[in-house]
């Protein structure tokens, strides 16, 4: 019994301390993920991620459906995050500046074919959004 109620205290110490380090810790750096100031006025770059739904596993690339593109896309560099989680980042056609209110702004003017159509009407049934980030 001796040895079990010492093997005990050791595994006891052993997570009492791992608490305690895990308190005195700092915050630790991940490339890609700074925080960053910008200026009135500077323009923020929009990207575009994948559309993914809550009704199916399947996540599909934003330009997949023939949504307004900028004149050059381009695929971002991926901080480790979305690496691991497969996710893919894009430049878009969304134009916005730092702390300039804009309201209902046309992005661009297409004309869809039905099959086009049909195509976002099966991704809205399935509630697809699109994940933006700045």
């Amino acid at each position: 019994k001796m040895a079990t109620s010492s093997a005990g205290m050791r595994q006891c110490f052993a997570v009492l301390v791992f608490v305690a380090l895990l308190a005195c810790s700092q915050g630790f750096y991940l490339p890609g993920v700074a925080p960053r100031a910008f200026k009135d006025l500077e323009p923020v770059n929009m990207k575009v991620q994948t559309l993914v739904s809550t009704e199916t596993p399947l996540q599909f690339d934003y330009y997949q459906l023939p949504f307004c593109e900028p004149s050059n896309i381009q695929d971002l560099p991926e901080n480790l995050g979305e690496a691991l989680a497969g996710e893919k980042a894009h430049t878009s056609a969304f134009q916005a500046r730092m702390k300039e209110d804009e309201y209902c702004k046309t992005l661009c003017r297409k004309k869809f074919t039905p099959q086009q159509m049909e195509e976002f009407q099966d991704f809205a049934i399935l509630e697809y959004r699109v994940n933006m980030r700045l």
